[in-house]
């Protein structure tokens, strides 16, 4: 069956060629256009740019070394001004007419000012500073003299400027720390819409004192509109310039781009941000060349320059071309290379064309004939004469139909064979399937039994640990029930130390009465001290009660501090038996914190601190142990030792009881058996202890014997 996709042999050679072709000319293009990667070839549009880069350098050059040049000018022009000692002694003699001591009022002293620079010395000193002013090669807005210490302009060649202070205090500030030295300071003009550089010598103080009494400090100031220091003055001429652009920055502003004009504190910026990376590089103090963009996204080329006026002062310089400007004439070479492909492609088609016919019509004979052969003609033959290799696959082919031919004569009869032998196969696996699917329903009948079985006997062991847990629990509270009595003569020996306080104090204040010594201090002081043995007394109550309380959730809680409740509430009765219990730990761990029920734990601590204290007046009974004079046991020791252990808290309790009997030590802490009469012992404590470890809190309990004693030993 034909696809409905066909497409010809013809048309793919077609098509194919022609594709190959114009991807031979795009790529014959890129390079001429783009060049070679990692080799000496750039391409037209790459040595085009490196070129202007070239040519951005130079001019960059020219134009910052004619704004140095400049720059010194004007430093030379403000020593020369400052060194000039005629100007020098004029300023020192006009200077003494301004010591009348009426002259007190700063107003009245600039009217005289206004007043002496108009005539006399004072015209001399202005004429001579307008004089040098129109002499020089740089345009200078004003030259002023100005005393730096009481804040007037003394002289200037704009006879406005005398007696005012225009100068603001950032300057006059920056300029005190320049004594004798030539300085620059940049600032706004008064309106604020121009930028204007000073040029500053300040000299030691010169004439006699004037009004306030203070002698003037002169500073001798240039000052040049930026405008007028970066422009073009006619010396620099470059060919083709209009093409490109420059601009200067300063601080955080472009400050003039002549296609834009000059940029004020409050106008936008033009098209390039400060941001871009040529104007950024400039003023940071950088100088090269770049390939950037600008806002708008279209590409540029730009050599900038860093500027150095002083140490606080300086400004960048960028040149910049649009690249637009520089692939321009690239364009006519771009159309000539499109012409040639379209008539190179069209050649080439007609060539392919022409080939692709005389080769494919063999091939359709081939084609045609292996058609009928899937329709069952074997009797068709391919009739090629084209004296090459399609002449030769038209022979094998031929060859082939007849191989095929025979062939097909013999299959027929292997099939007819092979069929009995398959219906023969099919009856036979019948019957194995027949026999498979019995074996199979019985196995599911056993597996749904086994299942059933399984159910059952988890539902038993579900009910069984059940009934273990709540067996457990009863022991558990049952083992500290068994320890009520005990507890309750804890409590009495802890309660008759307080009453007998309550009793003599409330003599005492019988006494009192009786003595007329009875007043609301002594009654105050009386009370505290009763309600103080009555809140000790509530206290040890509570202790013991939450000591019976189960815990009903695991905790995170410290063992030392469990360990150190169980002595302040029991350690007290140990020591009246003769006992005496010590806590060792490792003094550089603060914490033996766990995850457990505190309760519970606290109670396994007390059942093996009383089997310790058994075993050990146990021995004494039997004289194994000293006594005092009054018949109290001397030597019984319980020694309580807290260490972590491999990231575990190890917990040991040692006696001096002389230990377990070897034959008995693997039963200890088996449910019911002790060694002990009906009377003082259940059996279930050692053996509850063992379950509150191990099953409830996932720990190790474990006993052995020591030389003289035993030990037990909570691994959790």
């Amino acid at each position: 069956m034909a696809n409905k996709y066909f497409i010809s042999i013809k048309t793919k050679m077609i098509f194919g060629f022609s594709v190959l072709f114009s991807a031979l000319i795009i790529f014959i293009s890129i390079i001429v256009l783009f060049g070679v990667p990692f080799f000496k070839y750039n391409g037209e549009i790459k040595d085009r740019q490196i070129n202007e880069l070239k040519n951005l350098n130079r001019i960059a050059d020219l134009k910052k070394s004619d704004i140095v040049q400049r720059i010194n000018n004007i430093r030379e022009d403000t020593r020369d001004l400052f060194n000039n000692k005629t100007l020098s002694m004029q300023v020192s003699q006009a200077t003494q007419s301004l010591s009348n001591p009426d002259l007190t009022d700063k107003e009245h002293i600039n009217e005289k000012l206004r007043a002496m620079n108009k005539t006399g010395q004072y015209r001399l000193i202005d004429d001579y500073l307008s004089a040098f002013r129109e002499t020089r090669n740089i345009v200078y807005k004003d030259i002023d003299i100005f005393d730096i210490k009481n804040g007037i302009i003394l002289f200037s060649t704009n006879i406005e400027n005398v007696g005012s202070r225009k100068y603001g205090k950032d300057f006059v500030s920056y300029a005190k720390k320049r004594l004798l030295t030539s300085s620059f300071y940049l600032d706004r003009t008064d309106n604020g819409n121009k930028m204007q550089l000073y040029s500053f010598m300040q000299a030691a103080s010169v004439g006699n004192s004037y009004g306030n009494g203070n002698n003037p400090n002169v500073v001798i100031i240039l000052k040049i509109n930026i405008g007028d220091l970066i422009s073009d003055n006619g010396n620099m001429r470059l060919e083709d310039e209009k093409s490109y652009e420059t601009v200067f920055t300063i601080n955080d502003r472009i400050l003039s781009a002549p296609l834009h004009g000059i940029i004020t504190k409050d106008m936008p910026l033009p098209l390039q941000d400060m941001h871009s990376s040529p104007y950024k590089l400039a003023y940071g103090g950088g100088e090269g060349t770049i390939v950037d963009k600008n806002n708008g996204g279209s590409g540029i080329l730009a050599a900038f320059r860093h500027i150095r006026v002083s140490q606080d002062v300086g400004f960048g310089l960028v040149v910049k071309k649009e690249m637009s400007a520089v692939i321009a004439p690239i364009e006519l070479l771009v159309k000539q290379i499109i012409a040639f492909s379209v008539l190179s492609i069209m050649a080439v088609n007609i060539i392919i064309y022409i080939l692709a016919k005389k080769i494919t019509v063999p091939v359709v004979s081939l084609t045609q004939a292996a058609q009928s052969i899937l329709k069952g003609d074997f009797n068709i033959r391919s009739s090629v004469k084209s004296h090459d290799e399609l002449e030769i696959l038209s022979s094998t082919f031929n060859l082939m139909l007849d191989f095929i031919e025979n062939w097909h004569k013999e299959l027929g009869n292997v099939v007819e064979e092979r069929t009995k032998e398959l219906n023969v196969a099919n009856q036979v696996l019948h019957e194995e399937i027949d026999e498979r699917k019995q074996k199979e329903d019985e196995l599911k009948k056993m597996q749904d039994d086994l299942r059933e079985l399984n159910r059952e006997m988890e539902d038993k062991i579900i009910n069984e640990i059940e009934q273990r847990r709540v067996q457990e629990q009863m022991l558990i509270q049952q083992s500290k029930m068994a320890a009520t009595g005990q507890m309750i003569a804890i409590i009495a020996h802890q309660w008759k130390q307080p009453l007998s306080a309550i009793s003599v104090t409330t003599q005492d204040i019988q006494d009192a009465y009786e003595y007329g010594e009875l007043n609301r201090e002594y009654i105050d002081k009386m009370v505290s001290i009763i309600l103080e043995r009555i809140d000790f007394m509530a206290k040890t109550i509570d202790d013991f009660r939450n000591f019976l309380k189960p815990s009903k959730e695991k905790v995170e809680f410290d063992v030392k501090t469990a360990i150190e409740e169980i002595l302040s509430m029991f350690e007290d009765m140990m020591n009246k038996s003769g006992v005496m219990v010590s806590l060792e730990k490792d003094v550089f761990t603060e914490t033996y914190k766990i995850n457990g029920y505190p309760n519970e734990f606290k109670h396994v601590i007390l059942n093996l601190l009383n089997n310790a204290m058994d075993a050990i007046i146990s021995t004494h009974k039997k004289g194994f142990l000293g006594t005092d004079t009054e018949g109290t046991h001397t030597e019984g020791r319980i020694t309580i030792g807290l260490a972590k252990e491999d990231g575990k808290v190890a917990v040991t309790i040692r006696d001096h009881g002389g230990g377990i009997p070897y034959e008995i030590l693997g039963k200890i802490f088996e449910p019911y058996f002790t060694t002990k009469s009906s009377d003082k012992g259940t059996g279930i404590g050692l053996y509850m202890s063992k379950t509150i470890i191990e099953n409830n809190m996932g720990g190790k309990l474990t006993a052995r014997n020591l030389e003289d004693g035993s030990e037990f030993k909570i691994e959790i």
